[in-house]
């Protein structure tokens, strides 16, 4: 909470100073500070807030863009399954006119009748 933050930004502005992290706040060397420690102590606490807060929109703006590209997926999915689906239904659609034209051509009975080329004989 809030209390974490601003020991952690105590701990942080005694570390910028080279002081040791249980400096006490009386000390004579944290006394003669300007701006005071105090001030250098609530301004490390803000930017500790602003950075926590950055970072927890970040990780809920990866997450919103991961909910998405999972939703995308699924949506995609099924639009596969569905265009599967109307292509199966299609060609069963067509199977008896395939098997027409099948058994046509077995007999040999093709619509453009195409004749066989008769040999020439070469004379010489």
């Amino acid at each position: 909470g809030l209390d974490e933050t601003i020991k952690d930004a105590r701990v942080l502005t005694l570390r910028r100073l080279n002081l040791a992290d249980g400096t006490a706040d009386d000390h004579a060397k944290l006394a003669a500070l300007t701006p005071s420690f105090q001030f250098r102590v609530a301004l490390k606490t803000k930017e500790i807030i602003i950075e926590e807060e950055l970072r927890v929109r970040r990780a809920r703006k990866m997450t919103m863009i991961a909910e998405g590209s999972e939703a995308k997926r699924q949506e995609d999915a099924i639009a596969k399954r569905k265009r599967e689906l109307e292509e199966k239904k299609r060609w069963e659609e067509t199977r008896e006119e395939r098997v027409t034209d099948w058994r046509s051509f077995q007999k040999g009975e093709t619509s453009g009748k195409k004749k066989k080329k008769q040999k020439l004989e070469v004379l010489g």
